[in-house]
């Protein structure tokens, strides 16, 4: 199991994502959780991981130097 810590406007959210690993878990499914989570729109909606805004929506999560517990910045309105 792999969670993944965002935080947005004072919040904090643990996502848990069960039986999976980095490697095998994309952008696009993390940006879409946050979206359920907070209904801020996809269009709207950065998640930042080091200072650098994660872009590639179909890139795995390991690719951008994510560890299990990590925590991502999340902006958006």
């Amino acid at each position: 199991m792999v969670v993944i810590n965002i935080k947005w406007a004072g919040k904090r959210k643990a996502f848990e994502f069960k039986d999976r690993s980095l490697s095998d878990i994309r952008l696009e499914e993390l940006r879409t959780e946050c979206h359920k989570w907070s209904g801020v729109p996809l269009e709207r909606l950065r998640l930042i991981s080091t200072g650098a805004i994660m872009k590639d929506d179909k890139a795995l999560l390991s690719a951008f130097g994510l560890r299990p517990g990590g925590e991502i910045t999340m902006m958006g309105t």
